[in-house]
């Protein structure tokens, strides 16, 4: 049940980064355009290990878990220096507040980069 109330809560999440990415936020077009085609498979790819669910070939999921685990780790570096920036002058508060805010994106990027490296295995929920 855990995996499927994450997995919800991870498309409605992709859902609205889309919508933000597009109208607006700026960002590189080429990690837009990434973010937008490599979020949307591994968002299908939560959501049919958390309904036990195939679609596309066992090839392709472990193809797909490397290049994602590849492109959230550049995300990542990215995003701790920009939040490294961001917290040189911050005040305590703001710090603690910038590091909730990174502990939730990594744990989160990690979830589902395991329920894709999961699926990619072929293991079923317990």
């Amino acid at each position: 049940m855990r995996w499927k109330i994450f997995a919800v809560l991870m498309a409605l999440s992709y859902v609205w980064a889309t919508c933000a990415d597009l109208n607006g936020v700026p960002r590189s077009q080429m990690m837009m355009i990434g973010s937008i085609c490599l979020g949307f498979f591994s968002t299908i790819g939560v959501l049919l290990y958390a309904f036990e669910r195939e679609l596309f070939s066992g090839w392709f999921w472990t193809w797909f878990s490397r290049v994602y685990l590849a492109w959230i780790c550049t995300f990542g570096a990215v995003f701790l220096v920009r939040v490294a920036m961001l917290s040189y002058s911050a005040e305590p508060k703001v710090l603690i507040v910038l590091l909730c805010v990174v502990a939730l994106t990594v744990a989160a990027y990690f979830f589902q980069w395991l329920a894709l490296s999961r699926h990619t295995r072929g293991e079923v929920l317990r």
